[in-house]
């Protein structure tokens, strides 16, 4: 059965709050991937607010469906895929650019999706790639089954470094403050459902 597509909903123009533009990078693993409409729905509304969105992604899923609002704002355009050796690490490449006189990419925010996303932003912002606030979004699986293959201090530099954390329920910022993020850098921030985007149909 071929997946499904959804069409993501925009904010409405009256809510909309004339705030500065900011310039922002979005690091996802893969992108764009069909499950996570949660990271298409935050592109697409920031996009909508007037801010300017550069994408930052692993790898590019090899789905043969993609959401209709991937072409229709030509989002592959503003995505840069990182790609490489797995030889070659981040202070290598840090070394590199130095050499090579070039400046860091400066943004308002560097916003990750899941912690060890966040610790590559973390990594590449020390390594003077990026530049800017950096946010952490947590959702489940980089506090639950992440650790079985990682140590319980797998997070301890992005927590000290980072400028904030924003687990996406109560429950997780708990962890969150078991494991050492400070508490002042916690902020819940919900993944809701955009509901208008899942019509009812009525099953035989």
């Amino acid at each position: 059965m071929p997946a499904r597509r959804r069409q993501v909903n925009l904010p409405d123009p009256e809510f909309m709050n004339p705030a500065p533009r900011l310039r922002i990078a979005l690091l996802a693993g893969s992108f764009p991937k069909l499950s996570e409409t949660f990271v298409l729905q935050q592109i697409c509304c920031l996009l909508a607010l007037g801010h300017d969105v550069r994408i930052f992604a692993f790898d590019r899923p090899r789905e043969t469906v993609s959401h209709p609002e991937v072409a229709r704002l030509d989002l592959l355009a503003r995505t840069t895929y990182m790609r490489g050796p797995k030889h070659v690490t981040t202070r290598l490449r840090a070394l590199g650019r130095k050499l090579s006189g070039k400046p860091a990419e400066k943004f308002d925010a560097i916003v990750c999706h899941f912690g060890p996303i966040g610790e590559f932003g973390r990594a590449l912002r020390e390594a003077g790639f990026i530049d800017g606030k950096l946010a952490v979004f947590f959702h489940a699986y980089d506090l639950t089954a992440w650790f079985k293959r990682h140590p319980r201090d797998y997070y301890a530099q992005l927590f000290a470094e980072a400028d904030l954390l924003l687990p996406i329920s109560e429950h997780w910022k708990s962890l969150l403050v078991r494991l050492g993020a400070p508490p002042e850098k916690l902020r819940v921030r919900h993944m809701g459902v955009d509901i208008a985007s899942l019509p009812f149909s009525t099953r035989a």
